[in-house]
Protein backbone atom coordinates (compact mmCIF):
# COMPACT_ATOMS: atom_id res chain seq x y z
CA UNK A 1 0.00 0.00 0.00
CA UNK A 2 1.52 3.09 -1.02
CA UNK A 3 2.07 5.65 1.92
CA UNK A 4 -0.94 8.24 0.03
CA UNK A 5 -3.33 5.52 0.45
CA UNK A 6 -2.06 4.82 4.22
CA UNK A 7 -2.39 8.50 4.84
CA UNK A 8 -6.21 8.52 3.39
CA UNK A 9 -6.78 5.92 5.69
CA UNK A 10 -5.58 7.21 8.89
CA UNK A 11 -7.00 9.85 7.98
CA UNK A 12 -10.51 8.45 7.47
CA UNK A 13 -9.85 7.04 11.18
CA UNK A 14 -8.92 9.89 12.76
CA UNK A 15 -12.23 11.31 11.55
CA UNK A 16 -14.00 8.12 12.52
CA UNK A 17 -11.93 8.75 16.34
CA UNK A 18 -12.91 12.33 16.70
CA UNK A 19 -16.39 11.64 15.62
CA UNK A 20 -16.53 9.23 18.77
CA UNK A 21 -15.00 11.72 20.75
CA UNK A 22 -17.84 14.33 20.22
CA UNK A 23 -20.14 12.19 20.41
CA UNK A 24 -19.19 11.80 24.11
CA UNK A 25 -18.79 15.44 24.65
CA UNK A 26 -22.70 15.44 24.32
CA UNK A 27 -23.91 12.26 24.80
CA UNK A 28 -25.82 12.78 28.27
CA UNK A 29 -27.03 16.97 27.28
CA UNK A 30 -30.51 15.44 25.58
CA UNK A 31 -31.29 13.24 28.84
CA UNK A 32 -30.95 15.81 31.26
CA UNK A 33 -34.31 14.31 33.13
CA UNK A 34 -33.40 11.21 33.27
CA UNK A 35 -29.90 11.59 34.52
CA UNK A 36 -31.55 14.29 37.52
CA UNK A 37 -33.65 11.92 38.17
CA UNK A 38 -31.29 8.97 38.76
CA UNK A 39 -29.13 10.90 40.92
CA UNK A 40 -31.56 13.39 41.95
CA UNK A 41 -29.83 16.37 41.61
CA UNK A 42 -30.48 19.95 39.99
CA UNK A 43 -29.32 22.16 37.04
CA UNK A 44 -26.43 23.32 39.38
CA UNK A 45 -25.12 19.66 39.40
CA UNK A 46 -26.10 18.62 35.84
CA UNK A 47 -23.81 21.82 34.74
CA UNK A 48 -21.12 20.20 36.52
CA UNK A 49 -21.85 16.82 35.00
CA UNK A 50 -21.33 18.09 31.64
CA UNK A 51 -18.31 20.90 32.64
CA UNK A 52 -16.76 17.51 34.50
CA UNK A 53 -15.86 16.35 31.12
CA UNK A 54 -14.62 19.34 29.47
CA UNK A 55 -12.40 19.80 33.17
CA UNK A 56 -10.57 16.52 32.10
CA UNK A 57 -10.21 17.21 28.55
CA UNK A 58 -8.85 21.09 29.22
CA UNK A 59 -6.06 19.66 31.90
CA UNK A 60 -5.22 17.10 29.30
CA UNK A 61 -4.68 18.96 26.42
CA UNK A 62 -1.21 20.35 26.59
CA UNK A 63 0.18 16.91 28.11
CA UNK A 64 -1.71 15.27 25.49
CA UNK A 65 -0.08 17.43 23.05
CA UNK A 66 3.50 17.16 24.42
CA UNK A 67 3.61 13.53 24.14
CA UNK A 68 1.85 14.23 20.30
CA UNK A 69 4.99 15.88 19.72
CA UNK A 70 7.73 12.83 21.01
CA UNK A 71 5.41 9.51 20.74
CA UNK A 72 3.59 7.91 17.73
CA UNK A 73 0.33 9.52 18.07
CA UNK A 74 -1.57 6.55 16.71
CA UNK A 75 -0.84 4.93 19.81
CA UNK A 76 -2.24 8.00 21.96
CA UNK A 77 -5.54 7.85 19.71
CA UNK A 78 -5.61 4.50 20.58
CA UNK A 79 -5.11 4.83 24.60
CA UNK A 80 -7.40 7.67 24.38
CA UNK A 81 -10.78 5.16 22.62
CA UNK A 82 -10.11 3.02 25.42
CA UNK A 83 -10.75 4.92 28.02
CA UNK A 84 -13.31 5.93 26.59
CA UNK A 85 -14.91 2.28 25.97
CA UNK A 86 -14.44 1.83 29.58
CA UNK A 87 -16.26 5.75 30.99
CA UNK A 88 -19.13 5.59 28.13
CA UNK A 89 -20.63 2.51 29.99
CA UNK A 90 -18.90 4.05 33.67
CA UNK A 91 -20.87 7.42 33.36
CA UNK A 92 -24.67 5.53 33.49
CA UNK A 93 -23.61 3.14 36.05
CA UNK A 94 -22.24 5.18 38.44
CA UNK A 95 -23.87 4.09 41.95
CA UNK A 96 -23.49 8.23 42.50
CA UNK A 97 -23.51 11.59 41.38
CA UNK A 98 -19.98 12.08 41.95
CA UNK A 99 -18.60 8.75 40.61
CA UNK A 100 -20.19 9.90 37.20
CA UNK A 101 -18.75 13.21 37.26
CA UNK A 102 -15.39 11.38 37.69
CA UNK A 103 -16.50 9.51 34.54
CA UNK A 104 -17.37 12.36 32.87
CA UNK A 105 -13.81 14.00 33.98
CA UNK A 106 -11.91 11.21 32.55
CA UNK A 107 -13.93 10.77 29.42
CA UNK A 108 -12.68 13.80 29.34
CA UNK A 109 -8.90 12.95 29.09
CA UNK A 110 -9.57 10.33 27.21
CA UNK A 111 -10.75 12.76 24.62
CA UNK A 112 -7.78 14.78 24.83
CA UNK A 113 -5.45 11.80 23.39
CA UNK A 114 -7.63 11.94 20.17
CA UNK A 115 -7.17 16.14 19.58
CA UNK A 116 -3.37 16.97 19.58
CA UNK A 117 -2.60 13.39 18.08
CA UNK A 118 -4.97 13.43 15.84
CA UNK A 119 -3.90 17.23 14.76
CA UNK A 120 -0.06 16.80 14.89
CA UNK A 121 -0.38 13.87 12.28
CA UNK A 122 -2.29 15.59 10.45
CA UNK A 123 -0.45 18.58 9.94
CA UNK A 124 2.87 16.06 9.27
CA UNK A 125 1.28 13.89 6.64
CA UNK A 126 -0.78 16.48 4.65
CA UNK A 127 0.44 19.76 2.11
CA UNK A 128 0.12 22.67 4.74
CA UNK A 129 -1.91 24.57 1.88
CA UNK A 130 -4.54 22.28 1.93
CA UNK A 131 -4.89 22.01 6.45
CA UNK A 132 -7.56 24.53 6.34
CA UNK A 133 -9.70 21.50 4.26
CA UNK A 134 -8.08 18.94 6.55
CA UNK A 135 -9.29 20.52 9.70
CA UNK A 136 -12.48 21.65 7.94
CA UNK A 137 -13.31 17.92 7.41
CA UNK A 138 -12.42 16.90 11.31
CA UNK A 139 -15.30 20.07 11.63
CA UNK A 140 -17.85 17.96 9.69
CA UNK A 141 -17.40 15.29 11.71
CA UNK A 142 -16.90 16.68 15.12
CA UNK A 143 -20.66 18.48 13.70
CA UNK A 144 -21.82 14.52 12.96
CA UNK A 145 -20.75 13.23 16.32
CA UNK A 146 -22.47 15.89 18.34
CA UNK A 147 -24.92 15.36 15.93
CA UNK A 148 -25.99 11.95 16.62
CA UNK A 149 -25.65 12.50 20.17
CA UNK A 150 -28.06 15.28 20.39
CA UNK A 151 -30.32 14.28 17.67
CA UNK A 152 -30.25 10.94 17.28
CA UNK A 153 -30.49 9.73 21.46
CA UNK A 154 -33.37 11.31 21.52
CA UNK A 155 -34.95 9.41 18.53
CA UNK A 156 -33.35 6.28 18.98
CA UNK A 157 -34.30 6.54 23.25
CA UNK A 158 -37.96 4.76 22.17
CA UNK A 159 -36.48 1.65 21.35
CA UNK A 160 -32.58 2.05 22.62
CA UNK A 161 -32.35 3.86 26.61
CA UNK A 162 -29.53 5.94 27.05
CA UNK A 163 -28.08 3.35 29.26
CA UNK A 164 -28.26 0.71 26.64
CA UNK A 165 -26.71 3.40 24.01
CA UNK A 166 -23.52 4.98 26.18
CA UNK A 167 -22.40 1.11 26.76
CA UNK A 168 -22.59 0.58 22.52
CA UNK A 169 -21.05 3.81 21.92
CA UNK A 170 -18.14 2.01 24.73
CA UNK A 171 -17.87 -1.00 22.55
CA UNK A 172 -17.55 0.78 19.62
CA UNK A 173 -14.76 2.59 21.15
CA UNK A 174 -12.88 -0.27 21.80
CA UNK A 175 -13.17 -1.71 18.66
CA UNK A 176 -11.70 1.50 16.90
CA UNK A 177 -9.33 1.63 19.53
CA UNK A 178 -7.73 -1.96 18.96
CA UNK A 179 -7.73 -1.03 15.10
CA UNK A 180 -5.60 1.92 15.16
CA UNK A 181 -2.85 -0.26 17.11
CA UNK A 182 -3.33 -2.21 13.86
CA UNK A 183 -2.73 0.52 11.91
CA UNK A 184 0.27 0.37 9.44
CA UNK A 185 2.14 3.73 8.56
CA UNK A 186 5.40 4.37 7.30
CA UNK A 187 7.58 5.73 9.80
CA UNK A 188 7.02 9.38 10.69
CA UNK A 189 10.78 10.42 10.54
CA UNK A 190 9.92 9.60 6.63
CA UNK A 191 8.12 13.06 6.95
CA UNK A 192 9.49 14.82 9.90
CA UNK A 193 10.66 18.23 9.52
CA UNK A 194 14.20 17.55 11.23
CA UNK A 195 14.48 21.21 12.67
CA UNK A 196 15.15 21.25 16.78
CA UNK A 197 11.48 22.28 18.14
CA UNK A 198 11.72 25.87 18.82
CA UNK A 199 11.06 26.55 22.46
CA UNK A 200 7.23 27.05 23.62
CA UNK A 201 8.12 30.93 25.41
CA UNK A 202 8.26 31.56 21.25
CA UNK A 203 4.35 30.82 21.29
CA UNK A 204 3.75 33.35 23.83
CA UNK A 205 3.37 36.43 21.35
CA UNK A 206 1.05 39.45 21.49
CA UNK A 207 -0.50 38.49 18.49
CA UNK A 208 -1.07 34.55 19.63
CA UNK A 209 -2.12 35.53 23.19
CA UNK A 210 -4.87 37.67 21.13
CA UNK A 211 -6.04 34.79 19.39
CA UNK A 212 -5.97 32.79 21.91
CA UNK A 213 -8.26 34.92 24.12
CA UNK A 214 -10.66 35.18 21.30
CA UNK A 215 -10.93 31.76 20.80
CA UNK A 216 -11.61 30.86 24.63
CA UNK A 217 -13.96 33.83 25.15
CA UNK A 218 -15.86 32.11 21.68
CA UNK A 219 -15.49 27.95 23.05
CA UNK A 220 -17.48 29.31 25.87
CA UNK A 221 -20.21 30.98 24.51
CA UNK A 222 -20.58 28.07 21.52
CA UNK A 223 -20.02 25.55 24.70
CA UNK A 224 -23.27 27.02 26.61
CA UNK A 225 -25.46 27.62 23.62
CA UNK A 226 -24.67 23.91 22.46
CA UNK A 227 -24.87 22.33 26.28
CA UNK A 228 -28.13 25.07 27.36
CA UNK A 229 -30.15 24.35 23.90
CA UNK A 230 -31.90 21.18 24.03
CA UNK A 231 -32.90 22.16 27.88
CA UNK A 232 -33.91 25.51 26.88
CA UNK A 233 -36.34 24.60 24.44
CA UNK A 234 -37.45 21.28 26.10
CA UNK A 235 -38.25 23.24 29.23
CA UNK A 236 -38.74 26.81 28.61
CA UNK A 237 -40.29 26.77 24.74
CA UNK A 238 -41.91 23.50 25.94
CA UNK A 239 -41.23 22.00 22.42
CA UNK A 240 -40.50 18.38 23.73
CA UNK A 241 -37.56 16.30 23.06
CA UNK A 242 -38.32 16.21 19.51
CA UNK A 243 -37.99 20.01 19.34
CA UNK A 244 -34.65 19.88 20.89
CA UNK A 245 -33.98 17.48 18.77
CA UNK A 246 -35.04 19.36 15.89
CA UNK A 247 -33.41 22.77 16.89
CA UNK A 248 -29.96 20.49 17.38
CA UNK A 249 -30.46 19.19 14.26
CA UNK A 250 -30.82 22.55 12.50
CA UNK A 251 -27.07 23.93 14.56
CA UNK A 252 -25.23 20.99 13.38
CA UNK A 253 -26.53 20.36 9.99
CA UNK A 254 -25.72 24.25 9.23
CA UNK A 255 -22.17 23.39 11.09
CA UNK A 256 -21.44 20.72 8.68
CA UNK A 257 -22.78 22.21 5.51
CA UNK A 258 -20.33 24.85 5.48
CA UNK A 259 -17.45 23.73 7.13
CA UNK A 260 -15.75 23.17 3.79
CA UNK A 261 -16.19 26.46 3.09
CA UNK A 262 -14.37 27.69 6.23
CA UNK A 263 -11.91 25.10 5.27
CA UNK A 264 -11.38 26.86 1.81
CA UNK A 265 -11.68 30.13 2.93
CA UNK A 266 -9.35 29.92 5.70
CA UNK A 267 -6.39 28.77 3.35
CA UNK A 268 -6.25 31.98 2.22
CA UNK A 269 -4.59 33.45 4.91
CA UNK A 270 -5.83 37.04 4.17
CA UNK A 271 -9.30 36.11 4.79
CA UNK A 272 -8.64 34.46 8.48
CA UNK A 273 -9.65 37.48 10.81
CA UNK A 274 -12.38 38.43 8.37
CA UNK A 275 -13.85 35.46 9.01
CA UNK A 276 -13.25 35.73 12.86
CA UNK A 277 -14.67 39.15 13.04
CA UNK A 278 -17.93 38.07 10.91
CA UNK A 279 -18.90 35.36 12.96
CA UNK A 280 -18.81 36.80 16.37
CA UNK A 281 -21.24 39.11 14.80
CA UNK A 282 -23.22 36.45 13.38
CA UNK A 283 -23.36 34.29 16.86
CA UNK A 284 -23.83 38.27 19.05
CA UNK A 285 -27.13 38.04 16.85
CA UNK A 286 -27.91 34.34 17.30
CA UNK A 287 -27.41 35.07 21.30
CA UNK A 288 -29.72 38.20 21.09
CA UNK A 289 -32.31 36.40 19.17
CA UNK A 290 -32.68 33.77 21.41
CA UNK A 291 -32.76 35.97 24.60
CA UNK A 292 -35.73 38.35 22.58
CA UNK A 293 -37.95 35.46 21.20
CA UNK A 294 -39.95 32.10 21.33
CA UNK A 295 -41.37 31.84 18.28
CA UNK A 296 -39.99 28.83 16.21
CA UNK A 297 -39.01 30.49 12.99
CA UNK A 298 -36.20 32.91 14.85
CA UNK A 299 -34.78 30.54 17.25
CA UNK A 300 -34.21 28.14 14.48
CA UNK A 301 -32.68 30.91 12.57
CA UNK A 302 -30.19 31.75 15.64
CA UNK A 303 -29.33 27.92 15.62
CA UNK A 304 -28.62 27.97 11.80
CA UNK A 305 -26.55 30.98 11.89
CA UNK A 306 -24.23 29.60 14.97
CA UNK A 307 -23.89 26.61 12.57
CA UNK A 308 -22.80 28.24 10.45
CA UNK A 309 -20.17 30.49 12.61
CA UNK A 310 -18.59 27.57 14.58
CA UNK A 311 -17.08 26.29 11.94
CA UNK A 312 -16.06 29.79 10.02
CA UNK A 313 -14.37 30.80 13.53
CA UNK A 314 -13.25 27.61 14.66
CA UNK A 315 -11.21 26.47 11.61
CA UNK A 316 -9.01 29.34 10.77
CA UNK A 317 -8.20 30.51 14.57
CA UNK A 318 -7.02 26.85 14.81
CA UNK A 319 -5.27 27.19 11.49
CA UNK A 320 -3.95 30.55 12.29
CA UNK A 321 -1.96 28.71 15.67
CA UNK A 322 -0.97 25.79 13.67
CA UNK A 323 0.73 27.60 11.09
CA UNK A 324 2.07 29.98 13.83
CA UNK A 325 3.97 27.59 15.87
CA UNK A 326 5.55 24.86 12.98
CA UNK A 327 5.03 21.20 12.53
CA UNK A 328 7.52 20.59 15.32
CA UNK A 329 5.52 22.32 17.58
CA UNK A 330 2.00 21.88 17.06
CA UNK A 331 0.78 19.39 19.37
CA UNK A 332 1.89 21.07 22.05
CA UNK A 333 0.59 24.77 20.84
CA UNK A 334 -3.16 23.46 19.86
CA UNK A 335 -2.98 21.30 23.06
CA UNK A 336 -2.13 24.76 25.03
CA UNK A 337 -4.54 27.21 23.65
CA UNK A 338 -7.51 24.58 23.38
CA UNK A 339 -6.91 23.37 26.84
CA UNK A 340 -7.77 27.53 27.95
CA UNK A 341 -11.15 26.84 25.32
CA UNK A 342 -12.38 23.99 27.24
CA UNK A 343 -11.54 25.65 30.94
CA UNK A 344 -13.80 28.47 30.09
CA UNK A 345 -15.92 25.98 28.61
CA UNK A 346 -16.18 24.27 31.66
CA UNK A 347 -16.52 27.39 33.52
CA UNK A 348 -19.27 28.19 31.46
CA UNK A 349 -21.72 25.28 31.72
CA UNK A 350 -21.23 25.24 35.60
CA UNK A 351 -21.75 28.86 35.76
CA UNK A 352 -24.98 28.73 33.18
CA UNK A 353 -26.20 25.79 35.16
CA UNK A 354 -25.37 27.95 38.63
CA UNK A 355 -27.53 31.32 36.90
CA UNK A 356 -30.60 29.50 35.80
CA UNK A 357 -31.11 27.72 39.30
CA UNK A 358 -31.31 31.17 41.15
CA UNK A 359 -32.86 33.28 38.49
CA UNK A 360 -35.39 30.72 37.55
CA UNK A 361 -35.02 31.16 33.83
CA UNK A 362 -33.06 29.97 30.72
CA UNK A 363 -33.07 33.68 29.39
CA UNK A 364 -30.22 34.24 31.22
CA UNK A 365 -27.97 31.76 28.98
CA UNK A 366 -28.25 34.35 26.16
CA UNK A 367 -27.34 37.43 27.87
CA UNK A 368 -24.18 36.31 29.68
CA UNK A 369 -23.62 34.77 26.23
CA UNK A 370 -24.30 38.15 23.99
CA UNK A 371 -22.20 39.95 26.65
CA UNK A 372 -18.99 37.43 25.77
CA UNK A 373 -19.18 37.90 22.53
CA UNK A 374 -19.68 41.95 22.80
CA UNK A 375 -16.57 41.73 25.22
CA UNK A 376 -14.42 40.20 22.20
CA UNK A 377 -15.01 42.35 19.52
CA UNK A 378 -12.56 44.59 19.92
CA UNK A 379 -9.76 42.02 20.62
CA UNK A 380 -10.63 40.47 17.11
CA UNK A 381 -10.60 44.34 15.35
CA UNK A 382 -7.07 43.76 16.38
CA UNK A 383 -6.20 40.39 15.91
CA UNK A 384 -3.75 39.74 12.90
CA UNK A 385 -4.76 37.30 10.33
CA UNK A 386 -1.71 35.27 10.72
CA UNK A 387 -0.25 35.45 13.81
CA UNK A 388 3.22 35.71 14.21
CA UNK A 389 5.38 32.60 13.11
CA UNK A 390 8.17 31.58 15.26
CA UNK A 391 11.60 31.05 12.87
CA UNK A 392 11.42 27.62 12.73
CA UNK A 393 7.47 27.74 12.12
CA UNK A 394 8.57 29.92 9.26
CA UNK A 395 11.02 27.46 7.84
CA UNK A 396 9.04 24.53 8.42
CA UNK A 397 6.03 25.72 6.25
CA UNK A 398 8.83 26.28 3.34
CA UNK A 399 9.77 22.65 3.44
CA UNK A 400 6.41 20.79 4.49
CA UNK A 401 4.77 20.23 1.43
CA UNK A 402 7.79 19.81 -0.53
CA UNK A 403 8.20 16.84 1.95
CA UNK A 404 4.96 15.24 1.57
CA UNK A 405 5.38 14.76 -2.39
CA UNK A 406 8.64 13.00 -1.46
CA UNK A 407 7.03 11.14 0.97
CA UNK A 408 4.34 9.90 -1.73
CA UNK A 409 6.66 9.58 -4.32
CA UNK A 410 8.80 7.20 -2.05
CA UNK A 411 6.65 5.36 0.06
CA UNK A 412 6.58 1.54 0.52
CA UNK A 413 4.20 -1.19 0.23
Amino acid sequence: MKLLSRVTLLLGAILVARFLGFAARTSIVPFFPEFMTQYGIGYTQMGILVSAFLAGYAVSLFPCGLLADRFDGRRLIAVGLLVLAITFPATVLAPSWFLAAVARFLMGAGSALLFSPALKLIVLYLPQRILGLALSLQEITIALGMLFALVGGPLLAPWLPYTTLHMMLGAVCAVIGVGFLCLRLPPLQQVRHQARRPPLRQLFNRDLILVGVVFSLTNAVVSGYLNWLPAFVQNALNWGRDGAALVSFVLLAADAALALVAGRLTDQPHQRSRLVAATATGIALACATMALFNARLPILAASAVLGVAIPMAFVPLQTIIADAAGPERVGAALGLFNAGNQISGALAGSLLGWLIDVSGSFRIIWWVCLGLMVLQIPLILNMRAGGTATPAAAQGSEDHDERIVQGSATGRD
